[in-house]
């Protein structure tokens, strides 16, 4: 009944775990306050470089276009190594390989779009993965791949004989 050695070992797990948890809340909360009191500070003089700055620390990007005809925000973020939650729309799934780099919902469904980001956020793993895949995506659209591509569309439309 008085088994002290017992009883205090018993407990001290329990509140360890208990206070890991609070502390990891408390730095997320924290976070999360410095990234929307920067973006606020900045919105009126956001530059590239801010710009990359705030993808650098973000944890998902969701571009929930109804009309988009290439994604370029969402290469963006994915080349900042930020998975992408999108629509659909346009040009978009050139970009975002669902299950890869991001989800891809229908135009207007944010009810899947939340349940894609809730879910990768809970998967730290997936969410891991996805953000070496969304980089890994963004440099097949690289300057120094893109360009020749486009040169050697180019020239195949130009006629042998022309001189250039």
């Amino acid at each position: 009944e008085n088994d002290t050695d017992n009883t205090v070992f018993s407990y001290i797990p329990n509140t360890a775990e208990t206070s890991f948890y609070g502390m990891v809340e408390a730095a997320n909360d924290f976070l999360n306050q410095r990234k929307n009191k920067f973006i606020l500070d900045n919105r009126k003089t956001l530059t590239k470089e801010k710009l990359e700055e705030i993808l650098s620390i973000t944890d998902l990007f969701l571009l929930p276009s109804a009309y988009e005809s290439f994604g370029l925000a969402a290469l963006e973020a994915m080349g900042c190594q930020v998975p992408v939650i999108s629509s659909n729309a346009g040009g978009i799934p050139e970009i975002n390989i669902h299950g890869v780099t991001g989800y891809l919902t229908e135009v207007g469904d944010v009810d899947a779009m939340a349940a894609f980001s809730l879910a990768l956020l809970q998967d730290e793993e997936k969410l891991a993965q996805f953000k070496k895949n969304a980089l890994a995506q963004a440099e097949k659209f690289n300057i120094n791949n893109i360009i020749p591509m486009y040169e050697k569309l180019y020239a195949s439309l130009i006629p042998a004989e022309t001189t250039v």
